[in-house]
């Protein structure tokens, strides 16, 4: 069987090469560049607490939403050095949340928040979010 995965390949190089060329919100920035290298739903990306990220062993750990199950992600190189790039920004001392919400109030940015959608549209990636996120769309990829 012969399977044509062109124009999947071309849809996720158009999400790809408009988030490379993001220029808005560095914490917005940083979750959209990590949001393919993680494969996660993203509500649990902008979820994402430092007390759930160990640099050393590679490891974060967060909750699925849907199973309330714990689950470990070993991130890549590329995610660790975009979670650092915002440590001195979000980390120890100003949060516990990877990924604050630009509203404050100690939460986390959400995939509702304001600038979250607004810059998927932005970059051409909202329905390709929607649901699942890139994860979805990476395990709906034909086989």
């Amino acid at each position: 069987m012969n399977v044509d995965y062109s124009y999947w390949l071309s849809q996720m190089a158009e999400i790809l090469q408009a988030i490379d060329g993001y220029k808005g919100s560095l914490i917005v920035g940083c979750a959209l560049r990590l949001a393919p290298l993680m494969f996660v739903r993203p509500g649990e990306l902008c979820q994402a607490e430092w007390a759930d990220t160990d640099f050393d062993k590679a490891k974060w750990r967060y909750t699925v939403t849907k199973t309330d199950t714990q689950h470990i992600v070993p991130p890549t190189r590329e995610g660790i050095a975009i979670i650092k790039e915002l440590q001195p920004l979000t980390g120890s001392g100003y949060g516990h949340f990877v990924f604050p919400s630009a509203r404050g109030n100690g939460r986390p940015m959400s995939d509702n928040d304001p600038l979250f959608p607004a810059t998927l549209v932005k970059v051409g990636a909202k329905q390709q979010f929607e649901a699942v996120g890139l994860k979805g769309k990476v395990i709906s990829k034909p086989h």
